[in-house]
Parts: C-alpha cells; sequence; structure tokens
C-alpha cells in the first residue's frame, strides 16, 4: 500500500531502541553480513533452471530423508503429491460448485465474480479436512517443527481448522494478492513472545535463528490490532488442497522460497536507514515500520524492500494436479497470480497444520 512506510505512533520509536538495545553493532554487522548472503541466494535463484520448491511423494512420506527434510526446512515451502486421488479432488470440487447453487446466498468476494467464498462448513470441505491421507500430509509438516518439552504444544496431534476455499475463473484480475507474510505485521516485534521466535536475530545472530521452532510460537499475539482476516491461532504451515490443475501462471501461488534470508531482511529492515549519499547503513530510531501496518499484514514490496529482489525471487509454485497439496511456513513470503491466463478454473481448500 502507499501507507506502508509512514511513520507510527512515537512509542515505536522507544520500541525499536528497546529491541536491540545493547546488541546495536552486532545487529549492524550481521545487516552487512545479511545483504551479502541475500545477494548470492537471489542470483542462485535467478541462475536456477529448475523448480527450487521441494517435492515429497504422499506415498513416500513415512520415508523423507533427511536431506529433503531441510530442503524443505530452507525453502520454508512444499508441494506433498497425490494426497488424494485426482478423480477424487475433483469430485469434492464439483459437489462444493453444487451446494454453492443449492445456497445462493453463500458471501464471497469480489461480489461480481466470486473467486474466494465465505463457506467454512460444506460437506466437501469437512470431507477434504477429515481424509486420514490429508491428516499424513499435515502430520508430516509438523514434524519438522519442535519445541522445548515444558511448550504446551503436541506437534503430533493436528487440530481441525476450517478455512475457506477459493475456485477462481481464467481471466480473473480481481483476486490479486501482492507479496505479504500472514500472521499479523507490527506484532512480530510488538509482543514479547512473538519477538522471542526471533531472538537471534535481534541479537544480530540471524544464521543462527531457528524458524522451525515452536517454543514462543504458541503464546505469541498475532492480532493485537483486530487484523481483517486475521487468525489468532498458530498455524505452523499454511496451505491448500488442490481440486484442479493449475500451471505457473494460471491463477496459483508464488513464494519466496528464501525463508531464513527473507524473514530476517524484512525483520531488520525497520532498524536501517540508508545514509545521506546512499552508500551505506546507519541504525534508524524513527518510528517508521516498513510494510507494517498495525491491523494489517506485513506487506513486503521493491520500494520498502529492494534486497529481496521480489520481481525474481518470488518463485511461482510448479504444475499442480488436482489432489496434490502444497504447504508454506507461517513467516513465507507468500502472493497470488495478479491474472489467471489459464484454461480452466484454479480451485483449492484452504487447510492449514494447525498443531494442538
Amino acid at each position: 500500500g502507499v501507507d506502508a512506510d509512514k511513520p507510527l505512533e512515537p512509542r515505536f520509536s522507544q520500541l525499536k531502541a528497546q529491541i536491540i538495545r545493547d546488541h546495536e553493532q552486532q545487529v549492524k554487522d550481521s545487516w552487512y553480513r545479511l545483504l551479502d548472503a541475500l545477494k548470492h541466494e537471489n542470483d542462485t535463484i535467478r541462475s536456477s533452471d529448475k523448480s527450487i520448491i521441494p517435492e515429497v511423494e504422499f506415498n513416500s512420506i513415512k520415508n523423507v530423508s533427511a536431506d529433503l527434510e531441510n530442503e524443505i526446512r530452507n525453502r520454508g515451502t512444499m508441494i506433498v503429491r497425490g494426497v488424494l486421488p485426482e478423480n477424487e479432488a475433483l469430485k469434492l470440487k464439483l459437489d462444493v460448485e453444487d451446494y454453492i447453487k443449492q445456497n445462493p446466498n453463500t458471501n464471497a468476494f469480489p461480489k461480481d465474480k466470486p473467486v474466494v467464498y465465505e463457506l467454512y462448513w460444506s460437506p466437501s470441505q469437512i470431507r477434504a479436512r477429515a481424509n486420514y491421507r490429508v491428516a499424513e500430509a499435515l502430520a508430516f509438516a509438523n514434524s519438522l517443527w519442535h519445541a522445548s518439552p515444558s511448550t504446551h504444544i503436541s506437534l503430533s496431534e493436528n487440530i481441525i481448522y476450517a478455512d475457506r476455499l477459493r475456485i477462481r475463473q481464467p481471466g480473473d484480475t480481481k483476486f490479486a494478492l501482492g507479496p505479504h507474510v500472514d500472521g499479523g505485521s507490527i506484532e512480530r516485534w510488538e509482543d514479547y513472545e512473538y519477538r522471542s521466535c526471533y531472538k537471534s536475530i535481534f541479537e544480530g545472530r540471524w544464521e543462527e535463528n531457528d524458524f522451525f521452532d515452536a517454543t514462543h510460537r504458541v503464546g505469541a499475539q498475532m492480532s493485537l490490532y483486530n487484523t481483517i482476516g486475521g487468525c489468532s491461532i498458530f498455524r505452523s504451515w499454511q496451505g491448500w488442497l488442490s481440486a484442479s490443475t493449475v500451471a505457473p501462471g494460471e491463477g496459483g501461488l508464488l513464494v519466496n522460497p528464501l525463508l531464513k534470508h527473507a524473514a530476517s531482511y524484512w525483520l531488520l529492515r525497520p532498524f536501517f536507514t540508508q545514509t545521506q549519499n546512499g552508500s551505506d547503513w546507519e541504525i534508524d530510531t524513527t518510528s517508521i515500520w516498513q510494510g507494517a501496518i498495525p491491523g494489517r499484514g506485513q506487506e513486503v514490496n521493491d520500494k520498502l524492500h529492494p534486497h529481496l529482489e521480489l520481481s525474481t525471487s518470488m518463485v511461482p509454485i510448479p504444475k499442480v494436479q488436482a489432489g496434490d497439496m502444497v504447504l508454506w511456513h507461517c513467516d513465507t513470503i507468500h502472493a497470488v497470480d495478479s491474472i489467471h491466463r489459464g484454461q480452466s478454473d484454479s480451485s483449492v481448500f484452504y487447510i492449514p497444520a494447525v498443531p494442538l
């Protein structure tokens, strides 16, 4: 948005000083290391001729190698192929389309050409969430996390979370979501418990930050400002079950596959401003918080976050079939194709992982 870098209330200037107190120099040193590392990683993405998004075959989900698990953690995104048989996933979509016809007062947006339906408990959604294969895919995703023994969480149990569904028709340009991160915005800094998830980053040791430690995620306040469409429960992975065949450019998802580097960058970005001549960086003490407006999700864009090189680092999810699942880490930058250039609908059931 146009106002994503306007100053916040003065108290946020004090918060900034408080967060990096006693670590200013370490944080500044780490910022230079991060910019170098980010440039290198962005170059790697740009020059890669094969998909950088890790994939798991559902039938081998019990035997995923440690290397592939680490690759999933690094990328912060995965595709699980063949969670449901294709015909079963297509049937879920046909049934829900019938359900919408039978319930014409179903809310949806945009109003004139609906894409996202305000449905949470249609029979198709209930069947999809309750399917044991979907549950197994989410259990695998949660197994990549860990927490201290005293944390009130059970990573082996997943809660059924009621979310919506998307049926996007070819040619649609209304349902365009620019690069963003869910789970609140300013809350990641303002809430002490949430901030603790990123302690290493704010002490100048971003390389050591563990994005798969759930210890402080459980008590984090992710919605201090009643964000529209916000979510206050810890979703370890956001995700969806595809109910159609979707190739890049056909109304699907784009992700930034640099979880640690990208998140460290947008978390540290508010603490730095360029010197007058633009050749160096200094600690920023203002109440400007790039992309974090209370009551909205975390926005990232080229103007405020140039080193993310979003035009080339936002990678489209490779072609998925009905029955595949795509899951992305709760700190992953993601977006949606601005135009659906395909020939058929791009449809998904949103089903995140929510450990108990």
